[in-house]
């Protein structure tokens, strides 16, 4: 399925996260690893989102790729709902809900 995908596709970020989602959750951790820095590199070069929310999107990637992640610094508040609801952490030390 992914291959008859355009390549375009599949650079993009939000892909490359939903592809960490599940190679998360099929146990293919040494994928997720390998797959892991294309994600981040895209997550610190967009512009589109503000630094509170590429530390959110970090986090999250790194729970993905069973890193550990840091969450001290990220106000959820700031966050939009919809990065929140399509890409949502597991936990957050301050989680208001």
């Amino acid at each position: 399925m992914i291959d008859a995908l355009p390549l375009e596709a599949t650079q993009t970020l939000h892909f490359k996260l939903l592809r960490l989602q599940q190679l998360y959750v099929l146990g293919q951790d040494d994928d997720a690893s390998a797959e892991g820095p294309a994600a981040f590199e895209l997550i610190n070069g967009a512009d589109d989102f503000s630094a509170n929310e590429r530390r959110y999107l970090t986090a999250y990637a790194k729970t993905l790729v069973r890193d550990a992640a840091s969450y001290d610094d990220i106000d959820l508040a700031a966050v939009r709902d919809s990065l929140r609801a399509n890409f949502p952490l597991r936990r957050h030390p301050r989680w208001s809900g």
